[in-house]
């Protein structure tokens, strides 16, 4: 008798169910909702846009470059030292996959703040990871970032271990407030050059009392 496909996943994989997003499929079922709910540019694509869409789709026959000379101008515009510190993804959830995938081991946990993306989570479980929730604060209607609650979340005979994970650059874990927390009360999170490559190019860097 012939096996199911799923008999030969990987253990960690097996049980996790298909990303579907059903609030996009209701959004596009009825076009008068206001889409609110995903990373998505409100505006339409400009003329030029469009114009160069339909240039170079001309030869989708042909593998594209490397993106080196956009990348070179997103480089110049942010002050970077050039093209190979940008990464260019098929939407944030790409870049974020790429990020997951080197430095996520089986085994690892990696603390995220809900509510999030679910995609994020199954991500992390496809890599073997164990996915940690910590609610995000609701508080004069807004939702706040609880970096107390994120070394709550570690299990103190392993502390260490829990602060190497919760490095790991995922979307909840990037505000300048939150890693300062941390680096003041002497927390191993910045102590990893994983994490202090993104302290250095992202919104972090420009906190006065941070230190790496």
């Amino acid at each position: 008798m012939a096996k199911k496909i799923e008999e030969y996943y990987v253990p960690w994989v097996k049980g996790i169910p298909m990303y579907i997003s059903e609030h996009i499929e209701k959004a596009w079922r009825n076009p008068a909702l206001h889409r609110m709910m995903s990373n998505e540019n409100p505006n339409a694509p400009s003329q030029k846009v469009l114009e160069a869409m339909l240039k170079y789709s001309k030869m989708a026959n042909r593998y594209p470059d490397q993106g080196l000379v956009v990348r070179t101008k997103i480089a110049e515009i942010n002050k970077l030292d050039g093209p190979q510190n940008v990464m260019l993804g098929n939407g944030s959830s790409e870049v974020y996959d790429n990020v997951f995938r080197m430095f996520i081991a089986p085994g690892d946990e990696v603390i995220q703040h809900t509510p999030c993306f679910g995609i994020y989570g199954l991500r992390g479980k496809l890599l073997g990871a164990t996915m940690v929730n910590v609610p995000m604060v609701y508080k004069d209607k807004y939702l706040h970032y609880d970096p107390d609650s994120i070394l709550k979340g570690c299990d103190t005979e392993d502390q260490d271990h829990c602060g190497r994970q919760s490095e790991q650059p995922h979307r909840q874990l990037h505000g300048c407030q939150t890693f300062c927390h941390h680096c003041r009360n002497g927390n191993s999170l910045c102590n990893r050059r994983s994490i202090c490559g993104i302290l250095r190019s992202g919104d972090v860097a420009g906190c006065a009392d941070q230190k790496i």
